[in-house]
């Protein structure tokens, strides 16, 4: 079903009064889905002069209603086509014009315009509401006005009772005010004057108060102050204290010299004889290169002519209990024909040796392989350091380095497998100076004031 919009002053162009319409279908016609609807009248209200409803298609009448009773009447139609209509569309669609609607433009002559004026005598009553205005009002006085002292009742009486804003009073013209002072002047009198002294005798008890203190430049026995003297016997006297002190220093450095030479009784002397010991301690290595560890064995080979001695000699399951008594080295003929001869340690180099005393001998002296491996010296020196290896041993000789890595490296079959520290004498005496070594073969002085020496020994 169709939806109707209605707008008073979208047909009428000007507001018309009423807040109704009445919609009617003049004469039966056929619905739209089927059947026939019947004329009906449908009042519609509207919201300031709009509003909408659903319509059947066909004719139509709508009937407006005014504020003074009086009705406008306009017959249309409403399309079968379509879903919203405005009341507008539908009277142009059937009459065209606005005049040709009977009755409309004899409402709109009698409006006036939405703009437009009145003189006052249109408005019932404004004139002589505005005469009487007039009249009061002729009779007050301006908003902004001024008034002669003369014109408020009374006020003239009233300033000649006041006093001047500036002006002075006698002593006597403020009631008690002279009998105050003069109380005043009594009291000053007797009083003291702002800056004054007062002798002691003048403050009752500050003699006394003044006798039981001590002058400011005194002195005190020991006595007379409270645990003075307990706690002096518990401290250690200076001179005490100073022996003692000298005493442990004394001991100390008896321990650290430790009988030492007076020539090596101080760490800078004991620096430079490493220093001047360079070639002493190369000799002592190359000597002990020539020697045998202290134990080691032989083979009979590796002794000179002891296999042919040892051929010469009787077997010892030859040599039989009953001859101990013979004398030693002495052979003899036992009574089955065999020969014998009396075990025991050779005392004279013409003395028969037995095996086992010779094979005892033989592992008192050291390897032959170790004493190979301890042959085989090599060195090695960079910037404040000389090395030395013997075997797996390294012998690391700290000789006047400084603060700082060394600019050489060990050599790679030198070099230890953790970081290795050693001790050393800095000639600046900073207790602290100390060195190190890596796996790369870099030596590292730390906290060296001057140079230092030291040496470290460590497997490799």
């Amino acid at each position: 079903m169709p939806t109707l919009l209605i707008d008073i002053q979208d047909v009428t162009t000007q507001p018309i009064k009423g807040d109704t319409v009445t919609l009617t279908a003049p004469a039966p016609r056929p619905a739209t889905g089927g059947g026939v609807t019947r004329p009906f009248s449908r009042l519609v209200n509207l919201v300031d002069g709009k509003g909408s409803t659903e319509v059947d298609p066909g004719p139509l009448r709508v009937m407006f209603h005014d504020g003074y009773g009086r009705e406008v009447v306009i017959d249309t139609r409403v399309p079968d086509e379509g879903d919203v209509f405005t009341l507008r569309e539908l009277i142009v669609s059937e009459i065209g014009d606005v005049d040709d609607v009977p009755g409309i433009r004899e409402a709109l002559d009698g409006k006036a315009d939405k703009e437009h004026t009145h003189p006052a005598t249109d408005i019932l009553g404004l004139s002589a509401t505005l005469d009487s205005l007039g009249e009061e009002i002729a009779g007050k006085a301006p908003a902004e006005h001024s008034h002669e002292i003369a014109d408020v009742d009374g006020l003239q009486a009233e300033l000649d009772d006041k006093a001047e804003k500036y002006h002075q009073h006698q002593t006597s013209d403020i009631e008690g005010l002279n009998r105050t002072l003069e109380s005043l002047r009594t009291d000053i009198g007797s009083a003291a004057s702002a800056k004054h002294t007062h002798a002691i005798g003048d403050v009752t008890g500050l003699q006394g108060a003044l006798d039981g203190k001590a002058n400011k430049a005194h002195n005190h026995n020991i006595g007379e102050i409270k645990d003075l003297i307990w706690s002096l016997d518990q401290k250690v006297s200076i001179s005490d204290l100073a022996e003692s002190t000298r005493q442990y220093a004394s001991e100390k450095i008896a321990e650290l010299v430790d009988g030492a030479p007076e020539s090596l009784d101080t760490l800078r002397e004991v620096a430079e004889e490493f220093k001047n010991q360079d070639r002493a301690i190369q000799a002592v290595f190359s000597e002990l290169g020539k020697r045998a560890m202290k134990s080691h064995t032989h083979a009979i080979g590796d002794v000179t002519g002891l296999q042919g001695a040892l051929d010469g000699k009787v077997n010892v399951s030859d040599v039989t209990d009953s001859l101990s008594a013979v004398s030693y080295g002495k052979v003899v003929k036992r009574e089955d024909g065999g020969l014998a001869i009396r075990a025991g340690e050779p005392e004279q180099a013409y003395h028969a040796a037995t095996k086992r005393y010779v094979d005892g001998e033989v592992a008192k002296k050291a390897d032959k392989s170790a004493l190979e491996n301890l042959t085989v010296l090599t060195g090695a020196s960079g910037d404040g350091w000389i090395a030395s290896r013997r075997g797996s041993v390294v012998t690391l000789r700290i000789d006047r380095l400084q603060t700082g890595p060394s600019a050489d490296l060990l050599p790679a079959s030198m070099r230890p497998t953790i970081q290795t520290f050693i001790p050393v004498s800095d000639l600046g005496g900073n207790p602290s100076a100390r060195a190190a070594v890596n796996p790369g073969g870099t030596v590292t002085g730390s906290d060296i004031a001057s140079i230092a020496f030291g040496v470290a020994t460590y497997v490799v």
